[in-house]
C-alpha cells in the first residue's frame, strides 16, 4: 500500500471519528441545567461516543499534515494530536468515573469545579489539554486556509471551532454548536482526502 492509500485511509477515519464525535454532541444532555443527567444512559452513550471518534481522528491527523505541508502544518498536528490524546482520557473519566462519583453521596463533592478534584492539579491539568488542542486546531485551520489541496472553509471551521470553545463562560449550546464546527471540519476535511477530490482550487499551472 503505498502512501497516497494510506493517505486515503487516514482521510476515511477523519470523516468517521468526525461523525462519532459530532452524534456525541448532538445527543450529549446538558448537564449545566440538570446535574441529573450525568446519571442517564445518554451521558454515558454521549461519551462513549466521543471516546470511541477520537481514536480514528488519532489514526487520520497525519493526513491533514501530509496534505497542508509546512512547519505550520506540523507544529498544529503535533498539538492537536497531543490533544486529542489527552482528551481520551477525559472523555473515559466523564464516561465511566463520573457517573460513579455523582451516584455516591460522598463524592459529589469532588466534582464540584471548585473543588479539591477539578480545583487542583486535574483542574489544570484539563485547562492545559484543552489549550494545547485549540492551539494546535488553529493552526492546522491556518495551514489548511493556506493549502491548495483541502478545502479553505474547514480551516474556518477548525479555527472558530477550537478558538470559540475556548473563550469562558459561553452559553452551553455555543458550546455544543463550537464543538459540531470541529467534528464538521474533520468529516470535511476526511471526506476530501478519501474521495481524492480536492474541492478548494488546484496547483497553480507552470
Amino acid at each position: 500500500m503505498n502512501m497516497n492509500s494510506n493517505s486515503r485511509w487516514q482521510g476515511l477515519a477523519l470523516l468517521i471519528g468526525g461523525i462519532l464525535m459530532g452524534v456525541g454532541l448532538l445527543i450529549h444532555p446538558n448537564d449545566a441545567a440538570d446535574p441529573g443527567a450525568v446519571l442517564s444512559a445518554r451521558w454515558a452513550l454521549a461519551h462513549g461516543l466521543l471516546l470511541i471518534g477520537a481514536v480514528p481522528v488519532l489514526l487520520g491527523l497525519s493526513s491533514l499534515y501530509q496534505r497542508a505541508g509546512g512547519g505550520l502544518a506540523f507544529i498544529g498536528y503535533l498539538l492537536t494530536f497531543g490533544g486529542v490524546a489527552l482528551f481520551i482520557f477525559a472523555f473515559a473519566l466523564e464516561a465511566f468515573v463520573v457517573p460513579v462519583m455523582a451516584a455516591d453521596p460522598n463524592a459529589q463533592a469532588l466534582l464540584d469545579p471548585a473543588g479539591p478534584l477539578l480545583g487542583g492539579s486535574l483542574g489544570l491539568f484539563l485547562l492545559v489539554t484543552g489549550l494545547v488542542f485549540t492551539v494546535g486546531a488553529i493552526l492546522l485551520g491556518i495551514a489548511i486556509l493556506r493549502s491548495a489541496t483541502l478545502p479553505k472553509w474547514s480551516g474556518v471551521l477548525f479555527i472558530i471551532g477550537s478558538a470559540v470553545a475556548f473563550v469562558p463562560p459561553l452559553p452551553y449550546a455555543v458550546l455544543i454548536i463550537s464543538g459540531l464546527a470541529l467534528s464538521a471540519a474533520l468529516i470535511v476535511t476526511g471526506y476530501a482526502i478519501w474521495s481524492e477530490r480536492m474541492m478548494m482550487g488546484k496547483p497553480a499551472m507552470a
